[in-house]
């Protein structure tokens, strides 16, 4: 049912809630879930194609949910932040929305990783973000061509933290 949604604003919140949660299922018991933050606008792509899932980890890609209503939004964003082990914020604007999400992963022990441009930079993004990768400011539509180096730094961050966390859990099975 959930894949072939058209339209979010037909669905209860109990079907949204249903619709993350099936969104947010692991392959195994090892898979990570990192949920893709970033703010919501039309300037430079769609920046999530950088990441594929696989078995060790699931990108989130909440624009998958879109929907005009403000609050079925939030709710569904937040429900996918709570399933997920892993945030990566991209932050080439700036966002509400997005230091809002940064916000609510860390307050609920979320690791968030974040490449965000220099000059928009914050104290807020310092102290609830695990991880800082800055780039300077450049005309919008470059600004992924300039963040996609961190923003693969970032996801090889979490590899070798997943591949460390199962090796050292099947190290102690023996």
């Amino acid at each position: 049912m959930y894949p072939n949604v058209s339209n979010l604003n037909d669905l209860s919140y109990i079907e949204c809630q249903g619709y993350i949660e099936a969104l947010c299922e692991r392959e195994n018991e090892k898979q990570q879930l990192v949920y893709l933050s970033s703010p919501l606008y039309k300037g430079e792509g769609n920046w999530h194609e950088l990441f594929q899932s696989n078995h060790k980890i699931k990108y989130i890609n909440p624009k998958r949910w879109y929907t005009d209503d403000p609050g079925r939004l939030v709710f569904m964003d937040k429900l996918a932040i709570l399933n997920c082990d892993y945030m990566i914020a991209y932050i080439p604007k700036l966002s509400a929305g997005a230091s809002m999400e940064i916000l609510y992963a860390s307050l609920h022990n979320k690791t968030v990783l974040t490449v965000v441009r220099k000059d928009l930079l914050s104290p807020w993004h310092s102290s609830h973000c695990r991880q800082l990768y800055t780039y300077e400011k450049k005309f919008l539509y470059t600004s992924l061509k300039c963040a996609t180096p961190l923003l693969r730094q970032a996801q090889q961050l979490i590899e070798r933290e997943t591949e460390a966390k199962y090796s050292i859990k099947d190290e102690r099975l023996k």
